[in-house]
């Protein structure tokens, strides 16, 4: 006895619990349309990513202005009682293909008097699940789809009621409720069924809002999805051989991939070539495919079977004439004889511009323009390649004399920022101020100024630069101004155009290229003899953004961030007043410009292996491929630039999320790599320069944004560009 209170305590208490208010919430929600869930944000939000606040804040704010849910009225009908027969009916299934509609039917399939539908969605049966329950609910809706033009989009909704529902897709606009015959009456298990739309060769026409409608004569209920049409490619440049796939299941973003170029059968096949990097591959296609995943430009084949035994090429010294003078409009021949095998290709370089091919260069009347270096290339395999300068020209007239540079040192100035001084000296530091980057510790003649303001997070950048030398001075300022007491020029305006500092004691000159803007101002000249004159300048380029390089006569002794230009790397770190600095922070701390002390604290850089943390090798790997440019690789190999300094900064940068999405830190540092290499070099004992390496278009070999498109970011981060009428008045200054 009490065993049976007890029971019925227990179902007394079971019944009368009141109902869980969050499943009901829920149960509500993952039934409801678009509209409902916008009118319910703050309910349904909180169930399994049914509506997020981005699409609270694009696509409830269309819906709610643009929508009214409105609710035909459905037929009162009663129900027939139905017969039911005991004989077993085999489950089918049956695919149906229309002109929008995909619709798959499977399950147990009963008889029924006429087929209510008109050929465009068919019903999917499936066994009895439920009972009692009637009008239709939606229990897998459509989701939002991003389609590529062309591609096709696909919209699949799932609902179940009794009847079993019958399910349409349709553009919003075109959403009609149908009218049921009484055959339906009959029908109370409750049956799910699966609609599909297909949408081929999808075109803008095709982009808004579609609504899944589930229908049975006790009701409707809908769900919207909304189908952007969106290449996610379009304007992506990616490096070498990849190809940009975009990410069409989240919507957004893409990557940079390898794709087969060929059909998969034939990577197996057998037919062996020799590529023209002296490898041998299994055949073409494999070849095509190595390249890409190893970001190796320009592969092709140089012939089929098999590699010869392969001699890398050299060239003989008796190519070799040095400096040499040429009165101008005589002849001028170079000989290059070289050695290898396969046998090499060989090209001229003049001046790093390629002027010619084969063993001998002739140019039958030298002019001015024809004075520089001659370099020889010899190939026979992209990774076998040798270069050697067979002359150094110098153009002389009877009535003209010779001016000459003499040897400059270089420093360069990166990013966030990170230092190369004159001796090769590598380091970072992020101090906010002015700061003296050079200056002529014998004379005090010239001085360089940097303003470095904040720049991302906890780092700093160059803005402006500025060079002082006798009572002159003139800054150089974001988006390539030039700023001389208060009068401004847009060299932007004047691409290639020598624009001349009247009044310059020291013949100040500067000319904008479309990626740099160069300042030069001569420091003294020394004649050697009635046709030799020996110029002792200083030269600045400024990428208009965070870089800038600064070149030095070699024989003058420096101080300040670029080192003392004294031929040693190891005793750069001097602070002001010659001690020793302990830190970098400490040693550039001592060079800022700071009478008040207003300059707050800098701090450390940080490691890079701290900064990218996992990412590490990934993001070395990333600023690694970026000077696989073969026009910035040649500049490596022949000029002796290394890139290892800018490798680490691009590293740094990356991982500090430094600079716009529209100018990565890679891009930032390969560009005051390109500067590095297109300025005159001396090497290490050496009177003649290595002349411009000619670095033109390596930003589409590696799918950097050209100097039109770094033009409209970096503009856009500097001061005013003055009016045309205003700047007209006073370029000349």
């Amino acid at each position: 006895m009490r065993l049976l209170v007890l029971s019925l305590s227990l179902l007394v208490t079971m019944v009368t619990s009141a109902p869980d208010p969050h499943l009901q919430d829920e149960q509500f929600c993952s039934r409801a349309s678009l509209e409902t869930l916008c009118r319910n944000y703050e309910k349904c939000s909180k169930f399994g990513g049914l509506i997020t606040e981005q699409m609270r804040d694009t696509v409830c704010q269309q819906v709610l202005t643009t929508t009214t849910e409105t609710q035909a009225p459905v037929d009162e009908v009663t129900e027939k009682p139905e017969e039911r027969t005991t004989e077993y009916v085999p489950p089918v299934t049956t695919t149906y293909l229309t002109e929008e509609v995909v619709y798959t039917t499977e399950g147990v399939v009963e008889p029924t008097t006429e087929d209510y539908t008109n050929g465009e969605f068919i019903a999917t049966t499936e066994t009895p699940i439920e009972p009692d329950v009637t009008s239709p609910i939606i229990i897998g809706p459509p989701v939002n789809i991003t389609v590529r033009p062309g591609d096709a989009g696909r919209f699949e909704c799932t609902a179940k009621g009794a009847p079993s529902p019958q399910i349409t897709i349709t553009k919003k606009e075109d959403v009609r409720r149908p009218v049921f015959n009484e055959v339906f009456l009959g029908a109370s298990r409750v049956q799910s069924q699966t609609a599909e739309n297909l949408i081929k060769n999808v075109a803008k026409s095709n982009e808004g809002w579609y609504t899944c409608q589930a229908c049975n004569p006790h009701g409707c209920e809908e769900h919207d999805a909304y189908l952007h049409v969106l290449d996610l490619c379009e304007g992506v440049t990616c490096p070498g051989l990849q190809e940009c796939v975009g990410d069409y299941e989240s919507g957004f973003g893409h990557t940079c991939e390898c794709t087969l170029p060929c059909d998969p059968l034939m990577m197996v096949q057998n037919a062996p070539v020799c590529t023209n990097y002296c490898e041998d591959k299994s055949n073409e296609c494999k070849m095509k495919f190595d390249s890409c995943l190893n970001n190796v430009f320009d592969v092709e084949v140089m012939s089929a079977g098999r590699c010869p035994d392969i001699v890398a090429p050299s060239i003989l010294e008796d190519s070799v004439v040095g400096g040499v003078e040429v009165e101008e409009g005589l002849q001028l021949q170079l000989v290059c004889l070289v050695e290898g095998t396969p046998e090499p290709e060989i090209k001229w370089y003049h001046n790093g511009a390629e002027v010619g091919s084969g063993n001998e260069l002739t140019i039958d009347f030298v002019f001015s323009e024809h004075g520089g270096e001659y370099v020889c290339e010899a190939t026979n395999c992209k990774s076998n390649s040798v270069r050697k300068t067979i002359a150094v020209v110098t153009v002389v007239s009877e009535y003209d004399s010779i001016v000459v540079d003499a040897p400059r040192s270089t420093c360069s100035v990166v990013g966030d920022p990170h230092f190369l001084t004159f001796d090769g000296h590598s380091y970072s530091y992020s101090g906010v101020c002015d700061n003296l980057l050079a200056m002529d510790c014998q004379t005090g003649g010239w001085f360089v100024y940097g303003r470095m303001t904040p720049c991302g997070e906890n780092g700093s950048c160059l803005e402006a630069v500025t060079l002082y030398i006798g009572s002159e001075s003139i800054e150089l300022q974001r988006g390539w101004l030039l700023n001389r007491y208060g009068n401004k020029i847009v060299t932007k305006n004047h691409i290639d155009e020598v624009i001349a500092i009247e009044d310059s004691a020291h013949a100040m000159t500067a000319v904008f290229d479309g990626s740099n803007l160069r300042l030069t101002a001569t420091l003294s000249e020394e004649v050697l003899s009635p046709t030799t004159t020996i110029s002792h300048k200083i030269v600045i380029d400024w990428d208009g953004y965070v870089s800038a390089q600064i070149q030095t006569p070699r024989d003058t002794r420096t101080c300040g961030m670029c080192g003392n230009n004294d031929g040693e790397r190891g005793n750069d770190l001097v602070a002001r007043g010659g001690r020793a600095a302990g830190s970098v922070e400490e040693f550039g701390d001592s060079w800022q410009v700071d009478p008040l002390g207003k300059c707050p604290e800098t701090l450390p850089v940080g490691d890079v292996g701290e900064l990218c943390g996992d990412r590490v090798e990934e993001v070395r790997r990333e600023c690694e491929d970026i000077f696989h440019s073969p026009r910035l690789t040649a500049c490596k190999d022949v000029v002796g630039h290394d890139t290892e300094h800018f490798v680490r900064s691009c590293m740094v940068d990356q991982c500090k999320g430094q600079f716009t999405p529209e100018l990565e830190p890679r891009c930032v540092v390969a560009q005051a790599y390109a500067t590095r290499c297109a300025a005159h070099f001396w090497r290490e004992g050496e009177g003649s320069p290595v002349f411009n390496w000619n670095v033109a278009g390596w930003e589409t070999e590696v799918g950097c944004p050209g100097p039109e498109e770094r033009e409209n970011v970096i503009v856009g981060t500097g001061c005013p560009q003055p009016a045309t009428l205003e700047e007209e008045a006073t370029w000349r200054f």
